[in-house]
């Protein structure tokens, strides 16, 4: 028997409602069936846990994430920020630049490389965006 004849789909609908009804009859049951009370976890003695968030303290971590950490400009210089560290990061091939990491305000999450002048190949600036301070560094 094939799908598209009207028994079949008679059956098809009766077999649905007839789902349907049983659930709807199943669902009361289900809902008003007693649940033992989970019990909650104890806090632990001395709550270190506030001591080790600095929540009240003058400076609190405020889990910032790299969103686009590297860049890379068309000599094949590679640019990074090392947002724990605070710094941005020149490498000219594989070795980091000899004047060391350049220190950015808290929390460098992302840098880009901006061409000023098309015509002059020297003319460019690395802007790093910073979240701990909610600014825009131009190196």
């Amino acid at each position: 028997m094939s799908a598209s004849s009207p028994n079949a789909f008679a059956r098809l609908i009766r077999n649905r409602w007839l789902c349907a009804a049983l659930a709807s009859a199943l669902a009361p049951a289900a809902l008003c069936a007693q649940w033992e009370p989970i019990e909650a976890c104890p806090v632990p003695e001395g709550e270190p846990f506030v001591d080790l968030d600095n929540i009240e303290g003058p400076w609190v971590g405020l889990a910032a994430f790299p969103i686009r950490p590297m860049t890379v400009t068309p000599d094949g210089d590679v640019w990074a920020v090392n947002t724990q560290d605070s710094t941005l990061v020149h490498y000219v091939g594989a070795t980091a630049d000899e004047n060391g990491p350049a220190r950015m305000p808290w929390f460098p999450v992302s840098v880009a490389y901006w061409h000023r002048d098309p015509g002059d190949a020297e003319d460019y600036e690395m802007l790093v965006v910073c979240r701990g301070t909610w600014t825009l560094a131009r190196v």
